[in-house]
């Protein structure tokens, strides 16, 4: 397998699985960008697979390990591929360790997933499986306990998404009837410009759900709609103010093996570009955005269990957590506050050689795309870079302006490369990057992603990566930057707002 641990690696795996033994049952890390986190992990899940205690000295069963990870191409990546192709398959077999991922639509398929010795997965997927078991007693886990829990990207999960709430909801005999309730009301709210309720609208929609004429609805159903008429009209408002390409994207999930190509709205997670295929806004917005795309009407679904981040995370009694950037001060006492956890940073394996450019700021869309164009041509004449937006719309902008600019030169035309769904495939995970190119990418290329570089490249400077947005907090800064000067490597950086 050819691999060969730093001592930083060493250090990281090794403190943590002492602090784990020593009783430290919480621990976070923060290891710079570019050191290995990947393999860190790995070592250490198989550390706890094969940790054993005086009591467990005579048994051949290994711990459980729960991986958690901020997206499901993580978990793929490093429980399914071969190293070769960038993944860790090989190095759990050579410990007889065995791996898998919870990111399956099946729910067998995630019963036999679970029986592994370690699992990777995004943390809704484990959440998911644990209300299925605790409260419909599905046995999706099985026996597994939750007492081993490994944290890829510590501060998305905890500073970024600490008081998100998983959901799982049930569906309500009649609520089909409420349908022309919501078609009724979106040709109406298409032209609405005031930002206030309208009363009349409201009283409007009341007499209606009292009275039965055009618009029928169930008896039993009477008083919910009159308590949730008001959040409904909001959220109807809202819709139209939502963007496709910003806020969601109107796909078929590719998540899912059924033949079902009817487009659907997808939300996209904004820390990390991801789609969330599972997840439905509720109020009946899902329905209201269905309506202004033109999508196939879902019924809406009520809340009916729930689980926070902060909550399921805290129920492993032996936890770890790796994270490039843990935060400011202010953000890592919040941790230590409310997680009881001890934070340890780890000594990076080689001297920092990123250098950043000062940051650029412009009035105009348009001179702001001049200024990245401009950016990107002095760049890639012995360099590559790679350019961070906000959203994909933001992306296909950026991309369309910079294929225009170079329309007339064919060879580098063809080296301009966008990422922003998690279905594409990332044109350099197993290759180098070589001198000239240009990536446009969401957050979606930021956590997790090692782009390794070509000597030529890394002669001439090393990756440059330009941020055209600014961001909501210093850590997602960090993290984009962190891209680049990696591994010893050289690199820059600049913010172009």
């Amino acid at each position: 397998m050819g691999f060969k641990l730093r001592d930083t690696q060493r250090v990281a795996i090794t403190t943590l699985l002492v602090h784990g033994y020593l009783g430290h049952s919480k621990t976070l890390a923060q290891v710079s960008t570019g050191e290995g986190k990947s393999i860190i992990v790995a070592g250490l899940a198989i550390g706890f697979a094969l940790f054993r205690t005086k009591k467990m000295k005579n048994t051949r069963r290994n711990n459980k390990v729960d991986v958690i990870t901020s997206n499901d191409v993580l978990a793929l990546r490093d429980s399914n591929l071969p190293v070769a192709k960038g993944g860790l398959k090989e190095l759990y077999e050579f410990f007889n360790v065995t791996v898998a991922n919870n990111s399956s639509k099946s729910a067998d398929e995630r019963k036999k997933a679970y029986s592994m010795d370690v699992v990777y997965g995004q943390l809704a997927n484990f959440q998911r499986d644990y209300l299925l078991d605790e409260f419909y007693n599905r046995g999706i886990r099985g026996d597994r306990p939750t007492v081993y829990g490994i944290i890829d990207e510590v501060d998305c999960m905890l500073l970024d998404r600490g008081n998100n709430m998983l959901y799982l909801s049930h569906d309500i005999p009649g609520m089909e009837m409420l349908e022309t309730l919501y078609i009724d009301y979106v040709p109406k709210n298409e032209t609405m410009k005031e930002k206030m309720l309208n009363t009349k609208i409201v009283f409007y929609f009341q007499t209606i759900a009292e009275r039965q004429r055009r618009i029928r609805i169930p008896s039993h159903l009477l008083d919910f709609v009159d308590r949730h008429l008001e959040t409904w009209l909001d959220n109807a408002r809202r819709a139209m103010e939502l963007k496709q390409d910003e806020d969601y994207v109107i796909d078929h999930d590719r998540s899912d093996p059924s033949p079902d190509l009817n487009p659907r709205v997808i939300i996209i997670d904004p820390d990390t570009g991801t789609d969330q295929s599972s997840s439905q806004w509720d109020g009946a917005l899902h329905q209201f955005l269905q309506l202004k795309e033109g999508c196939k009407l879902t019924l809406q679904s009520l809340k009916a269990v729930f689980v926070s981040n902060a909550t399921y995370i805290g129920k492993y009694s032996n936890l770890a957590g790796l994270s490039g950037t843990l935060g400011s001060q202010p953000e890592q006492k919040f941790l230590e506050k409310l997680y009881k956890c001890d934070l340890i940073t780890v000594p990076t394996a080689f001297p920092k050689r990123f250098s950043l450019k000062p940051a650029q700021i412009f009035k105009t869309k348009e001179t702001w795309r001049k200024a990245v164009t401009e950016e990107t041509r002095l760049t890639i004449t012995d360099r590559s870079i790679l350019i961070f937006c906000r959203s994909i719309k933001e992306v296909s902008v950026v991309y369309k302006h910079l294929k225009s600019a170079t329309q007339d030169r064919d060879d580098k035309n063809k080296r301009i490369h966008r990422y922003t769904r998690d279905y594409e495939k990332f044109e350099f995970e197993n290759s180098e990057l070589d001198v000239g190119n240009v990536i446009v990418a969401t957050n979606l290329a930021g956590r997790g992603t090692d782009i390794k570089i070509s000597k030529n490249l890394k002669a001439n400077g090393g990756l440059h990566i330009c941020l055209t947005y600014f961001p909501d907090n210093e850590r997602v800064e960090e993290q984009a930057m962190g891209r680049a000067a990696r591994k010893g490597e050289p690199g820059s950086g600049i913010l172009i707002l």
